[in-house]
């Protein structure tokens, strides 16, 4: 069975990637969701169920659980004996939790973003240790301009348009090694967006991502 550890599965492309790993019957969810007391975790939890328009009586629900704890603090605020836990049944980890804010401050960003990546990366060679976990997938959402110089657009660009350094990296996993039988795969999706009743939910996110293998 695959155990699938996942941030950020109340946002956008979280929220698509756990309705689609549930088709798989031999996928087990562990979603770690920020929440002040484990009543406002459950309250959270059945609004994910509801947004996900699962029929009365179906036995995907019983393949997720949620986990209180915030990808901004070290450990993800849990105890450390839980998180070992967590860490030595983890097969796969998907880390896709992070602040699309185009305005904050560089140390507000460090926060957001890359404390929390390592945070993962830690957690993922816990499990690495313990030979268990197989793939760690790191999601950006949001692409990144770097020294380029001129003005980002914000609308859709072709690809013949983009800068040479990123054509034909968006949306693409680029591995290496983690740990022991483990590799490491992280993707940009080049732009995730809806409106409506569906303002929430990604399209298709990342299919190079899904299944975890």
């Amino acid at each position: 069975m695959k155990r699938i550890f996942l941030t950020g599965a109340t946002g956008t492309i979280g929220s698509a990637l756990v309705a689609r790993l549930l088709r798989d019957e031999g996928a087990h969810l562990t979603l770690l969701i920020r929440a002040p007391d484990d009543d406002t975790l459950r309250a959270r939890l059945q609004a994910m169920l509801a947004f996900w328009q699962l029929p009365a009586g179906d036995a995907r629900p019983s393949r997720i659980d949620a986990v209180r704890g915030d990808i901004a603090l070290p450990g993800f605020g849990l105890t450390d004996d839980r998180l070992e836990r967590l860490a030595s049944t983890s097969t796969h980890i998907i880390h896709c939790a992070a602040s699309v804010k185009l305005n904050m401050t560089l140390d507000q960003a460090r926060a957001t973003a890359v404390t929390p990546t390592r945070t993962v990366l830690e957690f993922g060679r816990r499990g690495a240790r313990a030979g268990v976990l197989r793939k760690i997938d790191l999601v950006s959402t949001v692409g990144v301009w770097g020294r380029t110089p001129g003005v980002m657009p914000e609308r859709a660009a072709r690809g013949d348009r983009l800068p040479q350094y990123l054509r034909g990296r968006q949306g693409r996993g680029r591995g290496r090694g983690v740990g022991r039988g483990c590799r490491l795969a992280s993707h940009r999706a080049p732009a995730q967006h809806g409106g409506g009743r569906n303002r929430h939910r990604a399209h298709d996110p990342l299919p190079g991502l899904l299944p975890p293998v």
